[in-house]
């Protein structure tokens, strides 16, 4: 039976969509986006050759490679292609061959957001539930709900959005937040991305909810539109980058996240003059800021 290895390479603050695209050059089999390390207590690996433990809210990409592939020579590449200082901390794992499908789902089991709320793979979702069912399909990695980000951005919207809001959830991914909104009664909803494949990743997941929604990309979009609720999950230096327009999107209440409590103070000024934050909710390290326009 062949062997494998899995490099799991954790870049602090990088937009790992970018990475991955930068690293697609790399001698692997293939590269994967995860939202969180499965272990708080994970040991990881710095250049130093000491170990240093990493929060579990920490952004990680997992390098497949075959065996004889030199661990070391890949970091290198690694830094070499992402213009780092040094080799990123790492951890590795061997496994041998398996049946793949079994393994893949396997790793992805129904999520608890609420007592009202859970989040499933289609493969689960038959399971009785008074609540809420979000079907999300894993397969292409653009959001799952097991990421603080989105849980917080989700239980906002749980308490917070009112039958008949519409909604834009811009840098949508999988979808997730959009439907939630759906399923809590927005009326009007747009979600916005500007990658093609999360999407169509996204599209399958409406399909899958039998929710209705119109999904753009971000080129396509009206500016000139204005919700009751706008939601952008997306790390905080893109956040301040897409400023303008989600101030000409937003009509009564905008709500961020994706920040670490060093970069909140840069948000909350980049958006001083149009909103006024009256809450901030935390998760595993990360925030979400909402406020009133």
């Amino acid at each position: 039976m062949q062997t494998w290895k899995n490099i799991t390479v954790h870049l602090q603050d990088w937009d790992l969509k970018k990475a991955t695209e930068q690293l697609s050059g790399l001698d692997v089999l293939s590269i994967t986006i995860v939202d969180k390390l499965p272990q708080e207590d994970s040991q990881w690996f710095e250049e130093t050759g000491r170990t240093t433990p990493v929060q579990s809210s920490s952004h990680s990409l997992i390098l497949l490679a075959d065996m004889s592939k030199d661990t070391e020579d890949l970091l290198s590449e690694v830094k070499f292609m992402l213009k780092l200082e040094k080799i990123p901390q790492y951890s590795e794992e061997i496994f041998e061959d398996r049946d793949w499908v079994t393994y893949t789902r396997s790793q992805f089991r129904e999520i608890m957001i609420s007592e009202n709320l859970r989040i499933t793979p289609p493969w689960d979702a038959q399971r009785k539930f008074e609540g809420i069912t979000i079907i999300i399909d894993p397969g292409a990695g653009f959001g799952t709900g097991t990421h603080p980000t989105t849980q917080l951005c989700l239980r906002w919207l749980e308490r917070n959005l009112r039958i008949g809001n519409s909604l834009l959830d811009y840098g949508c991914g999988s979808g997730i937040l959009a439907i939630a909104g759906a399923f809590f009664g927005a009326k009007r909803i747009t979600g916005i991305d500007l990658d093609d494949q999360a999407l169509n990743n996204a599209r399958h997941n409406i399909e899958l909810n039998r929710t209705d929604i119109e999904l753009l990309p971000s080129e396509n979009f009206n500016v000139e539109r204005r919700y009751d609720i706008v939601v952008a999950n997306i790390l905080a230096n893109v956040l301040v980058d897409i400023e303008p327009v989600l101030q000409s999107a937003a009509a009564r209440r905008l709500v961020l996240s994706g920040i670490l409590p060093d970069q909140a103070i840069r948000v909350r000024e980049a958006f001083a003059t149009w909103v006024r934050f009256d809450q901030i909710d935390k998760q595993d390290g990360w925030l979400l800021l909402s406020g009133t326009i």
